[in-house]
């Protein structure tokens, strides 16, 4: 059963606020302490404010103290990173009415949003050397698109963007898969204009052609490294068709007259769109589509012994999801259902192979890329349905108590 925890209010006591007699212009007090719902810690620096003028910061203990005339205040506590709480208090002429207030972090804060004219949804993402680069991928406004060439990059640790780049790509492109082999990039895939590429780039200073180009065209694929080798699952090879197809490509076998290229045990279903996170050395991938129908399915795949397990669907079907793992959990964020757009927050734990629907991004979008860092999970980019965004909302799952 979903349990919530909410903001409370509990006045705890009333007493002597002074001597004499009270009339409605004496002042009462209100004395009180904000605590963190989670773990009961008092919390300096919130800003406590009765009625519209009357305000003041808790201190180090959590405290706060106001002098009021007589009557009955909303009282509201804000803090950054932190559930605003309004509640209702009577105040009694020369009175003290003492007060706890109860708030919590929130799940999502905003973070550093992508440059201008940088927003973008269906990237390639790939972490490499501490930064995460989001290449080419799909600019919409409206009714018109750009397939785009050029990459952003964006710090975890500084949380700012720019801090390096890759080269531009040619030609532009949405929907391509790429990973890291060391510091070596490597590109697969996509879509450019209506045409799907079977192409293999690797990047040094700039993007080179590999010798040997992947055995079909495909996009929508998810591609992981394993050791020397680079496993590509699935994708759309045209149209909205899937492929259940594993090929693993293997850089150093590259060569003129090599074979980079052979085939593992296919997915349990076609998929193109898959959002897939690792874990432990397994591979888990969420929902994809095929023919236009998003899944709700969860296989796991684990490389050592070219083995495919069934798992529990997602509560709901999604294609073109966020997902990162952060610690022993798994986090799927927003994706297309249909033609809806979504905002959602699902929890996988894998060893007990359950579900948790978790609290919901503050904007709905698909295409958007994830990465964690210090227990926090970025979702960058995607798309609204409308326009291509460059927003960055952080989730901080320990703040989202279920």
């Amino acid at each position: 059963m979903k349990r919530l925890i909410l903001p409370a209010l509990a006045i705890l006591a009333l007493a002597s606020c002074g001597k004499g007699p009270a009339t409605p212009d004496t002042p009462g007090c209100l004395a009180g302490t904000v605590l963190d719902t989670l773990n009961g810690l008092p919390l300096s620096g919130a800003k406590v404010v009765a009625g519209s003028t009357d305000s003041t910061a808790t201190d180090a203990e959590g405290r706060f103290l106001l002098s009021l005339t007589q009557g009955r205040y909303t009282v509201q506590v804000s803090k950054d990173g932190y559930y605003g709480v309004a509640a209702n208090v009577p105040v009694l002429s020369r009175d003290t009415i003492r007060v706890t207030i109860h708030t919590r972090l929130r799940a999502w804060l905003p973070g550093t949003a992508m440059d201008p004219g940088e927003e973008r949804h269906n990237f390639a993402s790939v972490l490499r050397g501490g930064l995460l680069y989001a290449i080419g991928g799909r600019q919409t406004s409206g009714a018109s698109f750009t397939h785009l060439s050029t990459s952003v990059s964006f710090s975890p640790a500084s949380g700012s963007w720019g801090s390096g780049t890759v080269a531009s790509l040619s030609p532009g492109r949405e929907q391509a898969s790429c990973v890291a082999v060391g510091d070596t990039l490597f590109i697969f895939g996509g879509l450019s204009g209506s045409s799907v590429l079977a192409s293999v780039e690797k990047h040094f200073a700039s993007w080179i052609p590999a010798a040997t180009p992947m055995p079909a065209g495909a996009r929508g694929m998810a591609a992981f490294a394993v050791g020397d080798s680079i496993f590509v699952f699935g994708g759309f090879t045209g149209g909205d068709t899937a492929t259940s197809l594993v090929r693993v490509y293997k850089p150093s076998a590259d060569t003129a007259g090599g074979t980079p290229w052979k085939t593992a045990s296919p997915m349990p279903a076609p998929l193109g769109g898959m959002s897939c996170a690792s874990i432990g050395g397994t591979i888990y991938f969420f929902g994809g589509g095929n023919h236009g129908i998003a899944s709700p399915q969860v296989f796991s795949y684990n490389p050592a012994g070219d083995a495919w397990t069934s798992r529990a669907n997602m509560p709901a079907e999604r294609a073109y999801a966020a997902c990162a793992a952060v610690g022993n959990d798994i986090y799927v964020f927003g994706g297309l259902a249909g033609t809806t757009v979504c905002n959602s927050t699902y929890r996988y734990n894998p060893a007990a192979n359950t579900w948790t629907v978790m609290e919901p991004m503050p904007l709905a979008r698909y295409g958007a890329g994830a990465v964690a860092h210090n227990n926090r999970i970025h979702v960058f980019g995607g798309f609204d349905g409308t326009n291509s965004l460059g927003v960055n909302e952080i989730y901080n799952p320990a703040a989202d108590v279920k």
